[in-house]
């Protein structure tokens, strides 16, 4: 007579992170006997686990049927009761039965559903927090959460984007922050303009080394003319940070430009780099003359 046995197997896995961990998972067996169901679970899993594991519990389990459904990948255990007259005296008799199945309406959320859901709903929660406090660590929180929402959605929807298109897509970030930032939406300003122009000189390197990969002399000169208009705009704003991106801009990638057209002389790239250092700190300085004024 087949009867079920739950065996308990003992064994290191490797989880999905790599990491090993010491782990007891529950078998069900069906076996004559329980020297019948521990040779067949050694029998089944021996080629399945990598490296040793040990049977740590039988126990006789009271399964009445099992009813496999296709396209479904979760086991229920159920306990069914019904009343059966008896043949003899005719009185009735409940009687439980614990079957097992699969379910068929068990629902499948994929893993890029469960980002979703899950980075809506720190959207939400940094979003409330921030309209409470209006603190800075709030602002941050709520800068990279919309990030990770928006992410999760193009991933969705664009499931297999080409690369640039992330750079891109941190440009359009950036250029919408600052806007908000601007009409005086998010504060404090120069958080908001330094989350803006971090993120879209961020998507402009990826962009450009993804359509451009092969050119760095256009790359470095894309580069110069980003970090000039980011020098513009701060004087128009009167923002120190914005001055601060682009002038460190100008500093990296002017110096790259003279090596590319002069590769045999260090001396032009590290003069305009000693110049460069030495221009955003008056840039800096003028730029606070402007603000005290302003004020």
């Amino acid at each position: 007579m087949i009867n079920w046995f739950t065996v308990k197997l003992k064994y290191t896995k490797q989880l999905d992170n790599g990491t090993l961990k010491r782990v007891t998972e529950p078998y069900l067996i069906a076996a004559t006997s329980f020297t019948d169901a521990e040779a067949r679970i050694y029998e089944e899993m021996g080629n399945a686990i990598r490296g040793e594991f040990m049977v740590s519990g039988i126990a006789r389990t009271d399964i009445h049927n099992i009813f496999p459904i296709d396209g479904s990948n979760l086991w229920f255990k159920c306990k069914v009761s019904y009343e059966s007259a008896d043949d003899e005296g005719g009185k009735a008799k409940k009687i439980c039965n614990y079957p097992i199945h699969f379910s068929v309406n068990d629902m499948q959320i994929s893993e890029d559903i469960q980002i979703l859901i899950l980075s809506l709903t720190i959207l939400i929660y940094s979003l409330y927090l921030y309209m409470r406090t209006h603190q800075i660590f709030q602002h941050i929180s709520l800068f990279y959460s919309s990030i990770f929402f928006l992410g999760s959605v193009g991933n969705i929807i664009f499931s297999n984007i080409e690369p640039w298109a992330g750079g891109l897509f941190l440009i359009s970030v950036g250029l919408i922050w600052g806007l908000y930032t601007l009409n005086e939406v998010l504060g404090p300003s120069w958080l908001g303009y330094f989350l803006s122009t971090t993120t879209i000189s961020i998507g402009s390197i990826i962009l450009m080394d993804n359509l451009f990969g092969n050119n760095d002399l256009l790359q470095i000169i894309i580069l110069i003319l980003g970090s000039v208009l980011f020098v513009w705009a701060s004087i128009q704003l009167s923002e120190q940070v914005i001055f601060y991106i682009g002038g460190l801009g100008l500093v990296i990638n002017l110096p790259r430009l003279i090596t590319e057209l002069l590769p045999d002389n260090i001396w032009p790239p590290l003069i305009l780099f000693l110049v460069g250092g030495v221009l955003v700190a008056v840039g800096l300085y003028l730029n606070s003359i402007r603000e005290n004024i302003n004020k």
